[in-house]
């Protein structure tokens, strides 16, 4: 930071093509000089303050990463992005240039105390272009033709989410089954727990049966593998015909825990896509309708399906690209198709008195991640 000149600093001496100064010049100067030096003493004190400036400076930056860091754990819990405009509107006033330098400081807090960070989404317009090319067959093509210009053509929209920094690794091993822990959860019951319905006990570090919005998650997770596997985009009447073998008819109702603000902790399925599409994981736009001019509207019922001859059809959002990722889809319908296969394997054998000789589970999921990808039209794209 650019800092004013001090008393301490001296002017600069001429040079020697400059003319001599007169004895009166002279000695103006150096009772000018001897004036500076009595006025010295100041001089240390000046610097502290200087210091003082740089440290309240560093102070003044770590309180608002703080508050950062409060607002986007707030836009987290509602599922909503951080608008960069409206924090700095809020937090920062005039000193609206520091905010990069803000958000360093934030993301380290985030990390190191919450194990997440901000990730700026897309433009519409980049997610766009992405989505095409993807929709063409030539993302890979098109990756490398451009690779030089990637930062130019995926410009940010100044609007953020908070993203995981866990390595899987760890998250897998901390929902795995610990017999010590186990044991500690069944004895700290006592009777009148037992006479409850509880969560079940699985005796891991991460416990997904008290995890916040279970039924949500997972019925989005479905929403975006059914999507994932019709080639990217799935009409309105294909979603729902999927989702009734899922016993998730049109008035249905989405249960969220007691945490939820919703009426009744639940909500109808219309009204759960409605939200879904509101915090960006999925777009609804009518068929044959230009992307930039469907994708954003919000279309209330569906019954003009059947009124009006209007079809809509229903497509990834830039949130779900940038919090979950095909891969991550991908992954999750693939370990989930193994699994139950391999139980099943399991329970035929100790039917039959049979063993037979399986395939290796990785292997079976690589292949099952193959398909995946060709039912998706192309190459899968990862966070």
């Amino acid at each position: 930071m650019p800092r004013g000149a001090t008393r301490s600093q001296k002017a600069p001496r001429p040079s020697q093509s400059q003319p001599r100064l007169s004895q009166s010049q002279r000695r103006v100067d150096s009772d000018d000089d001897e004036d500076m030096q009595e006025e010295g003493g100041d001089e240390g004190s000046g610097m502290d303050v200087d210091g003082e400036e740089e440290s309240g400076g560093d102070a003044e930056l770590k309180r608002k990463a703080s508050a950062l860091v409060r607002y986007a754990l707030f836009c987290e819990h509602k599922r909503m992005p951080l608008r960069r405009e409206e924090f700095q509107k809020k937090a920062m006033g005039s000193n609206s240039r520091s905010f990069f330098r803000v958000l360093e400081i934030a993301q380290g807090i985030l990390r190191q105390t919450f194990g997440m960070e901000l990730v700026e989404l897309q433009s519409k317009a980049a997610f766009d272009k992405e989505r095409a090319g993807i929709d063409e067959e030539q993302l890979e093509e098109s990756r490398k033709a451009t690779a030089t210009k990637k930062k130019a053509t995926t410009a940010g929209s100044k609007q953020y989410i908070m993203r995981s920094t866990l390595d899987p690794n760890i998250v897998e091993y901390a929902c795995q089954t610990i017999p010590e822990i186990l044991d500690q959860e069944h004895n700290g019951r006592d009777e009148e727990d037992e006479n409850e319905t509880l969560p079940q006990s699985y005796g891991s570090i991460l416990s997904w049966s008290t995890a916040d919005q279970l039924e949500p998650i997972g019925i989005l997770y479905v929403i975006l593998a059914l999507i994932l596997v019709s080639g990217r985009v799935i009409s309105d009447t294909e979603l729902r015909s999927h989702l009734k073998r899922l016993h998730l008819h049109s008035n249905a109702d989405v249960n969220f825990d007691v945490k939820a603000t919703l009426p009744n902790n639940s909500q109808s399925l219309d009204g759960f896509l409605e939200s879904l599409r509101r915090q960006g994981y999925i777009e609804q736009q009518i068929v044959g309708e230009k992307k930039a001019k469907g994708a954003g509207k919000r279309i209330r019922s569906t019954q003009a399906d059947n009124d009006t001859g209007i079809k809509y059809e229903w497509r990834w959002g830039v949130r779900a690209q940038s919090e979950i990722g095909e891969q991550g889809i991908a992954q999750f319908v693939a370990e989930f198709m193994v699994t139950r296969e391999h139980e099943e394997d399991e329970d035929e054998e100790e039917g039959s008195g049979r063993n037979r000789r399986r395939q290796d589970p990785h292997k079976k999921v690589e292949k099952m991640l193959e398909g995946i990808g060709k039912a998706a039209g192309g190459e899968l794209a990862g966070l």
